[in-house]
């Protein structure tokens, strides 16, 4: 069995978080299959995710490991392969493997730095952008 470790990130980006988690997490799985853990909803493109009415997703790094998941539950053998992440409120909370891989680790420290830099809320003038 594979134990859990939650790690919360303060953001102001509310549900827009899963916006940036998903695109960090797509650079390094880019056949991530993204699941709503609520109603059980699978989306092959992260981009059909309605952002504002989903408070908690599972990110697997494939289709075998969505099979294998379902197949065997939480085991060794599928360390590293899924995050489960959930919104509430100013937070984001990632949950991984208990002792994740150094893969996963690099992962988070990524989604981290992308979340607390909240891109949608930078305010920036057309002069400045030109």
């Amino acid at each position: 069995m594979i134990d859990g470790k939650d790690i919360v990130i303060r953001t102001g980006a509310g549900a827009q978080s899963f916006d940036l988690l998903l695109r960090v997490v797509r650079r390094r799985w880019p056949a991530m299959v993204v699941e709503d853990a609520v109603s059980g909803k699978v989306f092959r493109d992260y981009t059909e995710l309605p952002f504002s009415a989903i408070e908690e997703i599972l990110i697997y790094r494939d289709q075998p490991a969505v099979v294998k998941w379902q197949r065997l539950g939480a085991c060794d053998e599928l360390r590293g392969t899924m995050i489960h992440a959930l919104v509430s409120g100013n937070e984001l909370t990632v949950v991984v493997d208990g002792d994740p891989p150094a893969e996963v680790v690099d992962l988070v420290d990524s989604i981290r730095h992308a979340v607390r830099g909240d891109i949608f809320n930078i305010v920036i003038s057309l002069r400045d952008a030109a």
